[in-house]
């Protein structure tokens, strides 16, 4: 069973209230509802994705984001919050491949271009440590 568009809107703004509330536990129940009935609603994923990642349940999280992606490769701000969780998993090769599919797709996003630079620049210093390198 589909929701229309009224309900749809009306549910995740209630989700999205008690997510900004603090009642996550609420908005992640809202929003597994919403996506039982409309298993492909972008937005819930997205918003899904963002609560779990809130509660620190990263692989979840991921899931959701790369569900998103698989059907709206475009989303800068999509591949920016999976690089997130993915770098707090310790997986930085691909946190920034999709940090920089964010800055490719928005060369605008501030947020990540700052998160490439330093994902960059710890996997520089890991490889050359600081002790090695000579200033001319």
């Amino acid at each position: 069973m589909q929701i229309g568009d009224i309900e749809l809107t009306l549910r995740l703004a209630v989700a999205d209230a008690r997510h900004k509330n603090g009642e996550l536990a609420a908005a992640t129940h809202q929003y597994r509802q919403i996506l039982e009935m409309n298993p492909n609603e972008r937005s819930a994923r997205i918003l899904l994705g963002l609560t779990l990642a809130s509660q620190q349940k990263w692989d979840e999280a991921i899931d959701h984001y790369q569900f998103v992606l698989r059907r709206f490769p475009e989303d800068a701000m999509v591949h920016y919050n999976l690089a997130l969780a993915l770098t707090t998993r310790g997986q930085l090769d691909e946190a920034i491949v999709h940090n920089r599919q964010a800055v490719k797709i928005d060369p605008d996003h501030g947020p990540a271009h700052y998160n490439l630079a330093n994902l960059l620049g710890s996997m520089a210093s890991s490889v050359w440590p600081s002790s090695t390198i000579v200033c001319p």
